[in-house]
């Protein structure tokens, strides 16, 4: 297998899964083994998104070996059910990975042509940047446009966020405007929030006083109308740093409370960081644990910051790098920069 710091930059795509209750055992088995390709492909990706080059010896052995095994798994469940687009779609991401290009092309190639939304959609941003392909523009509108028609929910809102200037579509701010209204009239809290947070820009300097306002009011829909823990955390943060609103801390912790309640580890990391401000140690930490404990990278990365620091907590350096490995291998770039940081004073 070739190094692997090539691919540290690839972006993967996985599919969701699929339960296997109640079918017959041969059917049984593969479904189990579809699930066991995604979910390999699903650890390398994490494992990509944590590392910060140049890796170590022992990193690099660790991810060649996480992308053999993704790669034949997938081989073998793709065996099985040799028809099926997801299954070539997650094996064309590990091949990817293996810096395998022209074979990871003619398996998404293959999975965009039985019209599978999501592959449809992968194509056409290689198409669209000529990426292991001749660049085709004309190519990819025509795979955006069936994902557009066939995805769901998130593909949509990936495809159409494609046409943004910069994506792999034609510019047409009217095609993102008119699927986003859409999607938002059919109460898609995801897409109140994509198209407030990615097409108005609101968290971005120069954005207007009117976007601001409506995209504001889409994520208060999102949160108070559909219940969205993900619209209620980012009210939250909103509401905590003050840029776009008056800082209000109550109504930070109001909205960052309810999805707390709802179970989502983004709240509890949340409250980490408001307990955090407020020079209130022991309850951040407590906070940062519930996180943690519930695979959260970043509450993950913020207990080893902590453990660092000696802020609340007795200085502990061992405890710190066990902390960042764990949030390392769960995606946080941040626990791999700050573990490079450690072995070069280190050495």
């Amino acid at each position: 297998m070739r190094p692997v710091a090539a691919a540290l930059s690839v972006s993967f795509a996985v599919a969701s899964l699929v339960s296997v209750a109640g079918l017959a055992p041969s059917v049984a088995h593969a479904e189990t083994q579809a699930e066991a390709c995604i979910d390999k492909v699903s650890t390398v990706r994490t494992w990509f998104r944590g590392t910060v080059p140049p890796i170590t010896m022992d990193d690099r052995l660790k991810l060649e070996d996480g992308i053999r095994v993704a790669v034949e798994t997938c081989e073998a469940a793709l065996a099985t059910t040799p028809d099926d687009p997801k299954l070539a779609l997650t094996l064309a991401y590990a091949a990817i990975s293996a810096e395998e290009h022209d074979r990871a092309v003619d398996l998404m190639q293959q999975a965009a042509e039985a019209e599978y939304p999501p592959a449809m959609l992968a194509y056409a941003r290689l198409l669209g940047r000529g990426q292991y392909v001749d660049r085709d523009a004309e190519g990819a509108w025509e795979m955006l446009l069936g994902a557009l028609k066939g995805g769901d929910e998130a593909v949509k809102i990936e495809a159409a966020l494609e046409f943004l200037p910069g994506g792999a579509g034609p510019e047409s701010p009217k095609r993102v405007r008119k699927t986003f209204e859409t999607m938002i009239a059919e109460g898609s809290p995801e897409a109140m929030i994509t198209y407030a947070m990615r097409v108005l820009k609101i968290a971005q300097e120069g954005a207007s006083d009117e976007a601001v306002q409506q995209g504001l009011d889409l994520l208060r829909e999102a949160a108070d109308e559909h219940g969205s823990s993900n619209a209620m955390v980012t009210l939250g943060l909103i509401h905590l740093q003050g840029r776009l609103v008056t800082a209000d801390r109550a109504l930070a912790k109001s909205y960052i409370m309810r999805a707390a309640e709802a179970e989502d580890p983004r709240a509890f990391t949340a409250m980490g960081q408001i307990y955090q401000s407020e020079q209130d140690f022991e309850e951040a930490l407590k906070w940062f644990q519930k996180g943690a404990d519930k695979g959260d990278a970043f509450a993950q990365f913020m207990l080893g910051f902590i453990h660092m620091s000696g802020v609340g907590v007795p200085q502990d350096m061992e405890m710190a790098v066990e902390w960042w490995e764990t949030a390392r291998w769960n995606g946080s770039r941040q626990a791999g920069s700050y573990l490079k940081v450690h072995r070069e004073r280190n050495q």
